[in-house]
């Protein structure tokens, strides 16, 4: 390799304010004139300055644009890599075998195969790609966009493979869910006396975490131990990220805490990745402690990080503290936007959402298809029907966003909770993608709040087609025809259910109480202070009848005499959940609980009189959305 090129390679892959003074000599040789030593040296400091002083040179040559396309990929942007790449060849300039993997790791990164193709025939043109990095590089990028028969080919056809190659060949795989092929290149790279590197194993691991694989990522976890591979945050992370997608939060926060036991300092990207599981357990206290650690290591100024947080104050409850977090972010993207439209959706402030909403365009921040979804669920649970319908529009003609079929439940669950149950019916039918089990189950549960026994079965049938082994559809319309008195149709709905060996998914709920979280079920009698739990539900019965509670037996969907239904009805897990965090905190601590299933309206009224009669703020998020009581009221106004 020549001095140019040693050097050069070295400036695009090494930090500038590293560089060696012998290097910067070299380069001094290299560029001869001025101008083109300045952007070196201004690059060390600031980027935007490098590329200004590029801007104003009079003369560049293949040099000067391997150094800015390479300083630009490395800082991460790809919209600006591909732009410079585009301008560079525009100008009748050929791009080297040091700027091309640049320009395909921009392409990689921001999922353009077709670009990428492009690329690699002007690679093979050019004779290109017998060059290491060239070929490694395009690997990589084939892998990334999900071509892996395209990279497998350029894999065969390597003379020589290193390191980065077979690990994106196997990351390739293991990201796409093909597990065995993974492995497969995983072991002919040993064959090949490869020996796995860290990244290799990394690779692996974040292949099947995203895959929702936990099990196998964790065994591997286990079996790099075992090879004598230290574990660094890299590793962890990618179990924390797999075991909090696949919605097992206990565990998620577990590894979190287990990670810094090994000594290990959790980055943004860790963080960002562990808050969504204290957000599904309303692990309020896990929140504040990792917001302080976030301060402490100026995650709090990362954008990811930052708008993760945001939303898990809001799932938790919090929406005071989500939008003051909103308000001091430095840097607002459309995640960050999404977050805090989602916690004013799900706290049940429609008219907030929709004047956040307003704002975000005025920032010049563009809606995507999430943002829609959070506007037409704020519009169903605030009851604005015609402005959902506005905004439905409205994505469609200015914002050309084709609706989703999540889109399309959300109008359904808009036009059924207001009760406009025919046309939800009609739009499902003129819908031009195909109705899921979300659609259909938004329409037959808009059946059970609204008594609508005929259109509930229609609904229910498409439901048992598309979701046969789903109790919950079974439940839902055998409470339809209990609620109307209908216990013949009933009993034949119970009794498909039995025959399919369906369960009904018992209620369940959680409260947060000193960092620990504590579960209860329907009817619970395992938690160690269940007695003094019932006690103080038993006391507060005689306060609450001479308060005006009646409780609603309509509720207990079960052909049982009256007595038996209101003790049904006591023992409802978020009731426990409830008296359990009243008995174990000081007086006026908020509760709140979460529960898997929606609240049941007996419930929700007998919360309304408990946040009046105990001085207590109670937040309970069901399957549905936040309800916020406060002194006999809910934040939902009876409409949910």
């Amino acid at each position: 390799m020549t001095l140019a090129g040693s050097v050069v390679r070295q400036a695009c892959t090494t930090s500038f304010s590293a560089l060696s003074n012998q290097t910067l000599m070299n380069l001094a040789e290299i560029f001869k004139q001025g101008n083109k030593l300045a952007i070196l040296y201004v690059k060390c400091a600031n980027l935007e300055d490098a590329q200004q002083v590029f801007n104003e040179m009079p003369q560049r040559n293949s040099l000067s644009w391997t150094v800015i396309i390479g300083g630009v990929a490395k800082q991460g942007q790809w919209h600006e890599t591909l732009r410079l790449f585009h301008q560079m060849r525009g100008l009748g300039l050929q791009p080297n075998n040091f700027i091309i993997p640049s320009v395909l790791k921009a392409c990689a990164n921001l999922m353009s195969l077709q670009e990428g193709k492009d690329i690699h025939d002007y690679i093979v043109r050019n004779k290109l790609e017998i060059d290491l990095f060239v070929a490694s590089a395009l690997v990589d990028m084939y892998a990334k966009c999900g071509s892996l028969d395209c990279a497998r080919q350029v894999f065969n056809k390597m003379p020589h493979r290193d390191l980065v190659a077979w690990n994106s060949m196997i990351s390739g795989y293991a990201h796409n869910g093909q597990d065995a092929e993974a492995l497969e290149i995983f072991n002919e790279m040993q064959r090949e006396g490869l020996k796995p590197d860290l990244i290799t194993w990394n690779a692996l691991i974040a292949g099947y975490s995203h895959t929702g694989k936990t099990a196998e990522a964790m065994k591997l976890f286990n079996q790099m131990q075992s090879a004598g591979m230290k574990p660094d945050t890299v590793s962890w992370t990618a179990l924390i990220q797999g075991y909090t997608q696949s919605a097992c939060s206990n565990k998620a926060l577990e590894l979190f805490c287990q990670m810094q036991q090994a000594g290990l300092k959790p980055n943004s990207v860790t963080v960002a990745s562990v808050l969504p599981a204290c957000a599904n357990l309303v692990a309020l206290g896990y929140s504040r402690e990792i917001h302080c650690y976030m301060a402490r290591n100026g995650f709090d100024s990362d954008v990811f990080a930052g708008s993760a947080l945001v939303d898990t104050y809001g799932k938790c409850g919090c929406l005071g503290d989500a939008h003051r977090l909103f308000d001091k972010m430095h840097q607002r993207n459309t995640v960050s936007w999404n977050a805090i439209i989602s916690a004013y959706t799900m706290h049940g402030h429609g008219e907030g959402a929709l004047k956040l909403f307003y704002q975000m365009q005025h920032e010049s921040i563009m809606p995507d298809h999430i943002t829609f979804t959070s506007i037409l669920s704020a519009c169903s649970h605030a009851g604005l029907v015609d402005e959902g319908w506005q905004y439905f529009e409205l994505m469609k003609q200015e914002h050309n966003i084709s609706p989703t079929v999540e889109h399309c439940a959300c109008m359904v669950d808009l036009l059924g909770r207001a009760g406009h149950l025919k046309e939800a019916y009609e739009f499902i039918s003129k819908m031009q993608v195909e109705p899921d089990a979300c659609v259909w189950g938004g329409l037959l549960g808009a059946c059970k709040v609204h008594g609508n026994v005929k259109l509930g079965e229609r609904a229910a049938q498409h439901l048992f087609v598309l979701e046969p082994e789903n109790a919950a559809n079974y439940v839902l319309l055998s409470n339809i025809f209990a609620e109307a008195g209908n216990w013949v149709e009933e009993g034949k709905v119970r009794k498909m259910m039995e025959k399919r060996g369906l369960k009904k998914r018992p209620g369940c709920s959680w409260v947060e109480v000193k960092n620990r979280v504590h579960t209860f079920k329907v009817g619970d009698k395992s938690h160690p202070q269940i007695e003094e739990i019932y006690s103080m539900l038993q006391s507060w019965a005689g306060e609450m009848k001479e308060a005006g509670y009646v409780p609603d037996s309509n509720f207990v969907l079960q052909d049982v005499d009256d007595d038996e239904k209101e003790h049904i009805l006591c023992g409802h897990s978020e009731r426990l959940a409830i008296a359990f965090g009243i008995i174990s905190t000081c007086h006026g601590t908020p509760i709140r609980v979460i529960k898997n299933l929606r609240v049941c309206g007996d419930c929700h009224t007998y919360t309304k009189f408990i946040s009046k009669l105990s001085r207590r703020e109670i937040f309970v998020r069901d399957g549905v959305r936040f309800h916020h009581f406060r002194d006999g009221v809910c934040s939902c106004r009876d409409y949910w």
